[in-house]
């Protein structure tokens, strides 16, 4: 079964020390020697990641839908070119976040998240767009070809542990298993289609053949899907190493989201061919969309069979270079998506003053091109707040012309970006043993209470080469025998 993407990586949190970034690539820290205390969380503060890209003619038809909630055919042109229309949109949303240090030395960390996943990909043509509106504005009666497009939906939650250690003074690993809970899954390919126009009689003759898959038949979604049930179960990993040289360059390399659902037998697989076909009656009147779209939808219902199946997630490999240099730290990364061609270049500079920090940055997506991004956050050893979006004047020209429903605000294509985050620490301060003001009652290994010693076995520490040499007594003892 075929499945698109959207390529709707978040970079700019990259190498940024914060909560989030420690969930998305796992081998990194949020711990500050000596500062931070043991444990953060989001507290039910949620971390907000969205996106959205339009790229087509129908750039006005999309923002007054989006807008004003209506359909238009303006702006559409060269019906019978079947000129295709690209729209992609993600969001990932951490509702919860939670993470403890558990040993000094090798700085491990435990965490805990919720978060909630949603991509959209649809290709569409001129023509798709321009029927929902009005027939009339086609000057032929007859089309064939026109409707040929695709159309793919995956919404999920994913429930996560993570754990990262440095496995010495170079050298970090990290890891997350995350339980997925599918809530929603669509993708509809359509290979042909015709459209035979009586303009004498109002009547519009549809033909389409293809196929698709859907979680929940042929109907609408309702919120009922959100209720965590897993019915839908899934599993996907993160993981990731780094390397931090003694000049203070710093290498990291992690893969995101690799994982599948297994969407149960109350879904449906479709396939229609070029007997089904549906007409539509008096389409001069207002709500031809919606009766295109009922009509659709029946013709979906008939022809789909329960069927049980699989889907992956959208699965990606990043690379990261970094050092800092006083108050700048550039980032380096090449991010590849690992089913799809998409993927992206991006640098991030950072400049920061005690507890502010911003962020300019450059990102060249394979898909989208080239776009600048802006970045505010305040980050102290035990607070982090954040805000900012990675196609900065394309979202706010978005953003005004939502704010004034007004669809010709920006230009062709639309790009909006947004994200916002916050998490506090609490409990006790992290301190080493020797910067230690006061040590209460040190018992087996404990520091101050909790924080456990440096000589503590790690989960990689079954990597590290047993030491064979023995102890200077014993190899005297072996050359008097």
């Amino acid at each position: 079964m075929a499945s698109k993407f959207c390529q709707g990586q978040q970079y700019a949190l990259n190498n940024s020390g914060t909560l989030f970034d420690s969930f998305e690539n796992p081998v990194q820290s949020t711990t500050i020697k000596d500062e931070s205390r043991k444990y953060a969380s989001s507290f039910l503060f949620p971390s907000i990641s969205n996106n959205v890209y339009f790229n087509g003619d129908g750039n006005t038809a999309f923002k007054t839908l989006l807008f004003k909630q209506k359909t238009t055919a303006n702006g559409l042109t060269n019906f019978g070119e079947a000129k295709t229309n690209n729209l992609y949109t993600s969001s990932n949303n951490y509702l919860f976040m939670f993470k403890m240090l558990k040993s000094i030395k090798h700085q491990r960390e435990l965490g805990f998240a919720l978060q909630l996943r949603n991509e959209i990909n649809i290709n569409t043509s001129n023509e798709s767009l321009a029927i929902l509106d009005n027939f009339s504005v086609f000057p032929k009666d007859n089309y064939t070809e026109i409707f040929n497009g695709n159309f793919f939906n995956q919404t999920y939650s994913q429930l996560s542990v993570s754990y990262r250690e440095n496995y010495d003074k170079k050298w970090a690993l990290g890891g997350k298993l995350s339980v997925l809970n599918g809530i929603s899954y669509v993708t509809t390919n359509i290979n042909s289609s015709e459209l035979v126009i009586n303009r004498l009689t109002n009547v519009l003759t549809q033909t389409f053949v293809g196929n698709g898959y859907s979680s929940f038949g042929t109907g609408i979604p309702t919120a009922s899907l959100l209720v965590p049930n897993f019915k839908n179960p899934g599993l996907s990993v993160n993981f990731g190493v780094s390397y931090t040289s003694p000049q203070g360059l710093y290498l990291s390399g992690n893969v995101k989201d690799l994982g599948f659902i297994s969407w149960n037998k109350n879904g449906s697989k479709l396939e229609f061919d070029a007997d089904d076909e549906f007409k539509v009656y008096k389409a001069n009147d207002t709500n031809l969309g919606e009766r295109i779209y009922d009509k659709f939808s029946i013709m979906l219902a008939e022809n789909q069979t329960p069927s049980g199946f699989i889907s992956k997630t959208n699965a990606n490999v990043q690379f990261l270079a970094s050092k800092k240099f006083d108050f700048y730290k550039p980032n380096l990364i090449v991010a590849k998506n690992v089913f799809q061609k998409d993927g992206a270049i991006a640098l991030l500079n950072n400049f920061n003053h005690n507890i502010w920090n911003f962020a300019l940055n450059g990102i060249y997506d394979f898909r989208q091109g080239f776009n600048v991004g802006s970045q505010f956050m305040i980050k102290s050893p035990n607070v982090e707040f954040y805000a900012g979006s990675e196609k900065v004047i394309p979202s706010l020209r978005f953003a005004s012309g939502y704010l004034n429903s007004d669809p010709n605000i920006g230009s062709n294509p639309t790009r909006a970006d947004f994200y916002m985050g916050f998490s506090l620490k609490f409990g006790k301060k992290i301190v080493n043993f020797s910067n230690a003001d006061e040590i209460p009652g040190i018992t087996d290994g404990d520091q101050g209470k909790g924080v456990k010693n440096l000589n503590s076995k790690g989960l990689f520490s079954f990597l590290k080469k047993k030491n064979k040499s023995k102890d200077p007594v014993d190899k005297r003892r072996d050359k008097k025998k």
